[in-house]
């Protein structure tokens, strides 16, 4: 069961972790107030110190807030929250709500809804909102929400056809005994990064919609810039998060090869993992600078069309010594390293008809690359230091601006200590931990327990050097974050077990610390109960989320194509669109199927919007 459950969770994590679109990253919300040419209703949501709204300070002039609202009726086609403050705000922020107007000196502000949520059913509870003011202690002097009690429910059109392409890849049994088919899960896991490729595609492509696309990146440079991956649901080539993707997909093949052999998929990993190896090589143009994002916000995130119909030119962003970024510089070294094992220990298994019937094509001379560049690029960040969108100047700081890069530089030189034996890169990598990654160190009060992901690498530094070393210090910080999850406390399950801490990507945070838990329980720790905690998470993804109560029957699983009710509407701009490039992005459902993709996930009430313009959920 486990050969299989192991990357399967691996690959999962980081499935999860591209489909889900960055904050902001979306088409612009229509932004209006209730209309007032009849009744408009207002409830009293209360004053602070009362029953309104809560806040709590955090620091001198940060706050957060939370307010529940008892709906005694459905709301339809919008509504408004006014909220009067006795202190000027600089910043408010809620995933839920955006600002449309607010009076002279920012005491008195009026929020609409997003796209997705011009109604609201009783119950509705509020994520927390954030921001910043002229000082503390802040309260609400007023705050009502309003609404026409008169509009009725929208009239939904039919929905949309299903297209029932074929997935492309066969599917094998599942194995005597276990709940669900973890192979066919993990073919289709793979089946979403080939949806998500930029680029010429090759003559072997899987996923039957998708054709070349961004045959012009680096054009603006005079530099050939294709390939690589899309980000999320979106255009745009962030280097930062997808050479984290590549990390783990290495790490995963690395630590489960047996599993991914036995669902005959490692050779469509390694195809998988050097789509982005060669696109990372090409991105290192010289010997101390690197490109490290393709297009931006401005120029892609509002426009919703196929990325084969993106055909205007894009730019391309590169860090240097004079303008460094360190994040991506790092990460990308981290990723050639971990990839250069991956490949070295699969060369000359080409050929066959069974685990590598689809083997790219790389020699010995393909692998020694991979680790030249890694280690060039980790002297150039090493030697010119510097945040990408602070010091560099790329504008990722809409989706992915990214925080220190100190554990990006210990988990890069773990990795090169892994590929190259010098014991140079693990001292630097312990000389590094201690002010990036000890569970010692000052924490951000924001942060105190870290989500295992793109940005953030402190507990994979944990369990690398305690894998490398077997030194307790590394296993006791490593327990020292797992336990938080795994035992629920601090970090809540929603009430179907999953583990909760944000509305965004909640899948995909839960799914990065199960993969986290299986590597530790294989070196010893905690076994039995981190193996069962990494189960239960993606067995709530796959199904156990939503079963009935009497039957048992899976009702709903959050992978997309894998059962037979799974989210029809991801916030995915290909998918959304026909092949003569008609889009609609709505709840109606979409014409593709995006095989493998685990949607952004659900509230910690375990409910899930399954709307595209929903970027979130």
């Amino acid at each position: 069961m486990y050969m299989i459950l192991k990357p399967l969770i691996a690959l999962v994590a980081w499935t999860a972790f591209s489909v889900v679109a960055a904050e902001q990253c979306a088409t612009p919300p229509k932004l209006r107030r209730v209309q007032v040419n009849t009744e408009v209703k207002h409830i009293d949501l209360g004053v602070s110190g009362g029953s309104g709204p809560s806040i709590a300070a955090n620091g001198t002039d940060f706050f957060l807030m939370q307010f529940a609202i008892d709906l005694p009726e459905p709301v339809y086609d919008g509504w408004n929250i006014t909220l009067r403050f006795d202190k000027t705000i600089f910043m408010i922020q809620n995933l839920e709500a955006d600002l449309i107007e607010h009076n002279a000196d920012n005491t008195t502000l009026i929020f609409g809804p997003k796209e997705w949520n011009q109604d609201l059913k009783p119950g509705f509870q509020w994520q927390a909102w954030q921001g910043s003011c002229a000082g503390s202690p802040l309260h609400v002097l007023e705050s009502y929400l309003s609404y026409d009690p008169t509009a009725l429910p929208p009239s939904r059109p039919p929905p949309r056809p299903l297209h029932m392409e074929p997935p492309g890849v066969t599917v094998h049994l599942p194995v005597e005994g276990e709940k669900f088919n973890l192979a066919k899960s993990l073919q289709f896991s793979m089946l979403f990064y080939e949806a998500q490729r930029s680029g010429r595609m090759p003559s072997n492509k899987r996923v039957s919609w998708r054709f070349d696309s961004g045959l012009d990146d680096g054009k603006d440079v005079g530099l050939d810039l294709t390939g690589g991956y899309h980000d999320a649901g979106d255009h745009i080539k962030f280097i930062f998060p997808g050479a984290a993707a590549t990390t783990l997909l290495a790490w995963g093949g690395l630590a489960f090869e047996e599993g991914y052999k036995g669902a005959k998929e490692m050779g469509n990993l390694l195809d998988c993992v050097k789509w982005s190896t060669d696109y990372l090589m090409k991105l290192h143009t010289g010997k101390d600078e690197m490109y490290v994002q393709i297009s931006d916000k401005p120029t892609d995130h509002f426009v919703f069309v196929r990325p084969e119909d993106m055909t205007k030119t894009r730019r391309s962003y590169k860090v240097t010594c004079a303008n460094p970024g360190s994040q991506p510089v790092l990460e990308s070294a981290a990723a050639l390293a971990a990839s250069h094992l991956l490949f070295k220990a699969h060369v000359g298994e080409g050929g066959g008809e069974d685990a590598f019937d689809r083997i790219p094509d790389y020699d010995e001379t393909y692998v020694a690359s991979l680790l030249q560049h890694a280690e060039e690029l980790f002297d150039f960040a090493v030697r010119c230091p510097g945040h990408y969108v602070e010091d560099g100047k790329v504008p990722a700081d809409c989706c992915y601006g990214g925080g220190p890069w100190g554990d990006e530089e210990a988990w890069a030189a773990l990795w090169l200590f892994k590929a190259t034996g010098k014991d140079a890169y693990l001292a630097h990598a312990k000389a590094t931990y201690h002010t990036c990654c000890s569970p010692y160190k000052q924490r951000d009060p924001f942060n105190a327990y870290t989500q295992f992901g793109w940005d953030n690498k402190e507990a994979g530094v944990n369990l690398l050097l305690y894998q490398l070393t077997q030194e307790e210090p590394y296993a006791y910080a490593l327990k020292s974050h797992l336990n938080g999850w795994v035992d629920g406390d601090p970090i809540a399950r929603t009430p179907a077990g999953l583990s909760y801490v944000s509305q965004w990507g909640s899948l995909r945070v839960a799914a990065n610390q199960a993969f986290l838990a299986l590597l530790a329980a294989e070196e010893g720790l905690r076994s039995e109960d981190y193996r069962s905690y990494a189960k239960s998470q993606i067995y709530y993804i796959l199904g156990d989320c939503c079963r009935n109560t009497t039957t048992g029957e899976v009702m709903k699983t959050y992978q997309m194509g894998f059962g037979p009710v799974h989210p029809r509407n991801p916030h995915h701009r290909a998918t959304a669109c026909d092949l003569q490039g008609e889009c609609e992005c709505s709840d109606r459902g979409s014409y593709h199927i995006l095989y493998g993709a685990i949607v952004g996930g659900p509230r910690e009430d375990d409910s899930h919007h399954d709307k595209c313009p929903d970027f979130i959920t």
